[in-house]
């Protein structure tokens, strides 16, 4: 029994570890006129963090890609989130920008999503 409780609490401070290696401000953004938006994420080195999009109400988008490329790490487009990942034992700060296409109500377009990273 003692052993479960141990096992138990490793796990679960494990999984809050796990949980704190990727974080990001969630943002808003509009898919016409152009406009963009900024978001910030802290990442641990080496290790993937995602940011899913999703969009509420009437709102739709259509595409991801990455814009500009991250420096000390690799940015990837799903088909519904953001994935960065840093060089292994990089540490500092990065940057990459990605754009989505989309529809509302009643236009269409395209915003760019500035990503500020923080890798630790």
């Amino acid at each position: 029994m003692r052993r479960l409780i141990f096992a138990m609490a490793f796990l679960i401070v494990l999984a809050g570890a796990e949980a704190s290696a990727c974080a990001f401000t969630p943002f808003y953004f509009v898919t016409y006129g152009g406009s963009g938006t900024s978001t910030h994420m802290q990442a641990t080195s080496g290790k993937p963090c995602a940011i899913p999009i999703s969009t509420g109400g009437r709102h739709s988008f259509s595409a991801i890609l990455i814009s500009t490329q991250a420096r000390n790490g690799a940015a990837r487009a799903g088909a519904s989130s953001v994935t960065y990942q840093s060089r292994p034992g990089y540490k500092g700060s990065d940057f990459f920008e990605f754009r989505m296409t989309g529809s509302g109500p009643s236009r269409s377009g395209t915003s760019s999503i500035q990503v500020d990273v923080t890798v630790q």
